[in-house]
């Protein structure tokens, strides 16, 4: 037998709001049977979407006096029954200590930035670095570009025009020394499909490092927007708030492989094209 709770998840953040009920169960499949029972027998108008059903973490910790106290729950409850004293010494303890560390970290990460021209973090987190240089820097130079890498304007030629396209390219070539409107307009279509290419092609490129980030941290993230979107391709447990079974870890773990592999491809493709 285990310890379960039921939770309700606010449909704004998709994350835990409160707790609604603790109760004991044999495993997951009863947790879930649990979960369903209650929608039904006990709040029939809750939006059972956002009742979902999580596993309690029990552990025990050691006092300053040497003697011990059982949590059924060791996050929920150690947040939960804080008391007075603690809540002083942390307040203390923020303002005293940890704002003026967290100022000097500050300080010094700046003067390594500036000296360096990268953040220090970047030293004992390179692939989240470059992930993050990916993920910021790509849509910005879809955005601004000045102008296409050849590679667009062939896909769009060809894309436009077939096997002929490299006829139909050389033919229009030269049109901006040119007075020919229809060479112009073939021109103006094959530059704006390529500009079309080239952005479509980075964002799948930015949604690859995304995606790898989003399911190697097991559907943890700041971005309320993208989890809205993208949480319903993660295997959680059924009725769970973001529980796994074993074979979902395992299944997380390919998919986030996947798209690793996905965004190396595509950088090795169009890398060189990243410049304008």
């Amino acid at each position: 037998m285990a310890r379960y709770k039921l939770v309700e998840i606010d449909p704004e953040t998709n994350y835990k709001s409160r707790e609604i009920i603790r109760f004991n169960a044999e495993d997951d499949d009863g947790a879930e049977l649990y979960r369903k029972a209650y929608l039904i027998e006990k709040d029939n108008d809750a939006n059972p979407d956002l009742v979902k059903w999580e596993r309690c973490l029990p552990s025990t910790t050691v006092n300053e006096d040497g003697t011990k106290t059982y949590h059924e729950d060791l996050f929920d409850d150690l947040h939960s029954k804080t008391s007075l004293k603690d809540k002083v010494v942390d307040f203390f303890e923020c303002w005293l200590i940890d704002k003026p560390k967290d100022a000097w970290r500050a300080w010094k990460n700046r003067r390594f930035l500036l000296k360096h021209e990268y953040p220090q973090w970047a030293e004992w987190s390179f692939d989240s670095y470059l992930l993050k240089t990916i993920t910021e820097i790509l849509p910005r130079l879809a955005a601004d570009s000045h102008g296409v890498n050849n590679c667009f304007i062939t896909a769009a030629a060809k894309e436009m025009f077939g096997d002929s396209w490299k006829e139909e390219l050389d033919k229009i070539d030269g049109v901006y020394f040119s007075d020919d409107s229809i060479a112009a307009e073939k021109r103006r279509k094959v530059d704006e499909l390529a500009a079309s290419l080239m952005k479509s092609t980075y964002k799948e490129i930015v949604l690859h490092a995304k995606l790898y980030e989003f399911y190697s941290n097991f559907g943890r993230t700041d971005d309320i927007d993208f989890d809205r979107e993208w949480a319903h391709t993660i295997p959680f447990a059924e009725g769970s708030n973001r529980e796994f079974t074993a074979e979902g870890y395992k299944k997380m773990n390919e998919m986030a492989a996947e798209h690793w592999s996905k965004l190396w491809d595509m950088v090795k493709e169009y890398g060189q094209t990243f410049w304008d």
